[in-house]
């Protein structure tokens, strides 16, 4: 693993954003952070651990994929591209 795959992750795991998530029967308003993977060379995020980070799909906005706002300010940033891997899964590459 790089220094800067490794310093890449642990900036995007220190993320928090404002989502919902169920405790029990009930939708509750959350700080949550991504769920972060190092790789060689980039980091993936995940789009399917229930956090609403992210979702190909978009069946809930319009059809079209989302990703948080968050998320986006803080590629920008860094200066990093988001690319979907599949529709589960977000990688981030250094430019």
């Amino acid at each position: 693993m790089s220094k800067q795959v490794t310093t890449l992750a642990e900036a995007f795991k220190a993320l928090e954003i404002d989502s919902y998530v169920w405790v029990k029967t009930d939708l509750v308003k959350a700080k949550v952070s991504p769920t972060v993977y190092e790789c060689d060379n980039h980091i993936l995020i995940s789009a399917e651990d229930g956090k609403d980070i992210a979702d190909y799909y978009g069946e809930c906005r319009g059809g079209y994929p989302y990703i948080c706002e968050e998320l986006e300010a803080l590629a920008d940033k860094l200066g990093v591209i988001i690319e979907w891997q599949d529709a589960g899964t977000l990688s981030i590459y250094p430019e």
